[in-house]
């Protein structure tokens, strides 16, 4: 939208909310379980979506200049690249 001329702060903050959701959520590894229950407890412990998320991180840390997303979203990638490295 924006690319286009188009301002969408609502969009954006948003967003936000959800970045800033999943950098709680990661795990210490940087992996990010697959699926949350409304309650915010984990329904499933498997890693195997852990890329899912870095697409919005990168382009959180593009749209906004934070690096917490780009870093975020590089642990995740290394996560991802070591566990399909291994197996």
């Amino acid at each position: 939208e924006r690319a286009a001329g188009r301002d969408k702060p609502q969009w954006l903050a948003f967003s936000r909310r959800v970045g800033d959701w999943l950098l709680k959520i990661q795990n210490p590894d940087g992996s990010f379980y697959r699926e949350w229950k409304f309650d915010g407890r984990p329904a499933s412990q498997s890693k195997t979506s852990t890329l899912h998320p870095v697409r919005l991180l990168v382009d959180l840390s593009c749209a906004t200049g934070e690096m917490k997303y780009r870093v975020a979203a590089l642990h995740a990638a290394g996560f991802a690249l070591k566990e399909n490295a291994s197996g």
